[in-house]
């Protein structure tokens, strides 16, 4: 990809925070809610490729609460335990054309998405870590947040606005 799609690709998603929420299993509700896409019951889904997700403690609280015996795409996203963590994305670029050094597979740069720590979890690090270990998650060889946050993971995405396709390059976590 040219540096100015990728520029452009980032200009059209919301700006700022955008937090995302995790609790464990939360796939399962997430993947469920897309798959009964309106309305459905339970029988159905024990049917399909998503069964398995409904053994989940997490989609059978979730479904513990309704009155009836549909189920809609809203009783999965209704439902939140008491505890959850909440992490920030971010987008940025990855990529000088070099592509030995850079790690891609074509010429150009990678889209990049970060999934960064709270302000909490930032706290705590810098309390508990000693200043000289601290360049493990800050190290410049990798794609992370270039603001305060502590990146967890990325993913680096190519992709190729004439065709369409995703390309991702590399998924990782320090």
């Amino acid at each position: 990809m040219q540096l100015s799609a990728v520029k452009e690709i980032i200009d059209c998603l919301p700006q700022g925070k955008t937090r995302f929420h995790y609790f464990k299993d939360r796939y399962a509700l997430l993947l469920l809610s897309m798959a009964v896409a309106g309305s459905t019951t339970k029988p159905v889904v024990r049917r399909s490729a998503y069964a398995r997700l409904l053994g989940k403690d997490v989609v059978k609280q979730a479904l513990s609460r309704r009155g009836r015996t549909s189920i809609s795409a809203d009783d999965f996203h209704a439902w939140w335990p008491n505890r959850y963590q909440s992490y920030v994305l971010t987008l940025d670029h990855w990529g000088s054309n070099d592509r030995y050094w850079d790690q891609v597979t074509r010429p150009g740069c990678n889209l990049v998405l970060q999934l960064n720590f709270s302000k909490e979890h930032d706290r705590a690090f810098e309390t508990a870590v000693d200043q000289g270990f601290r360049g493990i998650m800050e190290s410049s060889y990798h794609p992370i947040a270039k603001a305060r946050r502590k990146t967890l993971a990325w993913a680096r995405i190519d992709i190729d606005l004439q065709s369409g396709d995703a390309l991702i390059e590399e998924l990782q976590s320090d």
